[in-house]
């Protein structure tokens, strides 16, 4: 034991990156715990290798440059080509998994169009693409994830689906809403089994729209986002709102998924809630748990 020097826990030591003025300012708010960061994103080599990301939305421009031939395209609205009309699918697809714009840079996305060119659909197509993307995911055997950035009334159905699709190991992120009301009256907000995000401002304030209360698991920047556009290979958009919000919570956990990918929906759901910053939000939060998605 002589040549003993010391005796130490092994930990694994991991390559750091950083994007310097990321178009998506958001990007430096969920790498830092400082109220008001410089604008950079701080990432490891983790950033979702080997994960599929389905993006239920308006489908998703396949050809946008940011996503390096790792989108795919799945149509559930049969009246409409396999294309986004809307740009809000691309814009969400972006935040989650764009080289440029988004979180985790190498993940697989798979934009599920379920709504039509103004951003409508109907629960029903909903549901029946959350079975279809269960039945996906058994197939190929990939760590998935589902976002959901939308909402609507709370609805039995879609919560059950959502229930199913936790069951099946798949974490479902949910935008919480953008009516400036309790959560707990939309879906897919509603469910236990997803994980609501709302919205906050540059301020650290929460979003004037922005759902709130006990149904949001924490908040992620939602204002004034800039993302990937639905027409030609390189085109941008802003959004604002809570559909913004919960990609950022998204490609965190296919982050997660690209380190440790047996990570069940309920281990996902602990670590977003145990790294995110505490405390920073400003100005009443409605009840809704002082917390601010983290990403490291």
């Amino acid at each position: 034991m002589d040549d003993v020097q010391f005796i130490a826990r092994n930990t694994e030591l991991r390559a750091s990156a950083t994007q310097i003025n990321p178009p998506n300012d958001g990007l430096a708010r969920i790498s830092h715990k400082e109220a008001y960061p410089s604008n950079e994103y701080v990432y490891t080599s983790y950033l979702g290798q080997g994960v599929d990301v389905y993006v239920l939305d308006s489908g998703i421009n396949t050809q946008h440059s940011d996503f390096d031939n790792r989108a795919e395209i799945y149509n559930f609205v049969k009246t409409e080509p396999d294309t986004d009309l809307y740009g809000h699918g691309t814009h969400v697809s972006g935040i989650i998994g764009g080289r440029t714009y988004g979180v985790a840079k190498k993940c697989n996305i798979k934009g599920v169009k379920i709504l039509d060119r103004v951003g409508a659909g109907d629960a029903y197509v909903a549901i029946e693409a959350i079975h279809w993307v269960i039945q996906k995911a058994s197939e190929t055997g990939n760590p998935s994830i589902i976002n959901l950035s939308l909402e609507g009334e709370t609805n039995k159905g879609l919560n059950d689906a959502i229930q199913l699709a936790y069951a099946n190991g798949i974490a479902v992120i949910g935008a919480a809403g953008n009516s400036h009301r309790d959560a707990c009256g939309y879906s897919p907000a509603s469910s236990p089994y997803a994980f609501a995000v709302g919205s906050i401002n540059r301020s650290n304030q929460i979003d004037a729209e922005s759902n709130y209360g006990q149904c949001v698991r924490l908040f992620a920047p939602g204002d004034r986002i800039i993302s990937t556009g639905n027409i030609g290979a390189n085109s941008q958009l802003s959004y604002t709102g809570t559909s913004q919000a919960a990609p950022h919570v998204a490609g965190i956990a296919a982050i997660y998924l690209s380190q440790i990918d047996s990570l069940s929906p309920k281990n996902i759901y602990d670590l977003l809630v145990s790294k995110a910053t505490p405390g920073i939000i400003s100005g009443s939060t409605y009840g809704s748990p002082n917390l601010v998605a983290y990403s490291l």
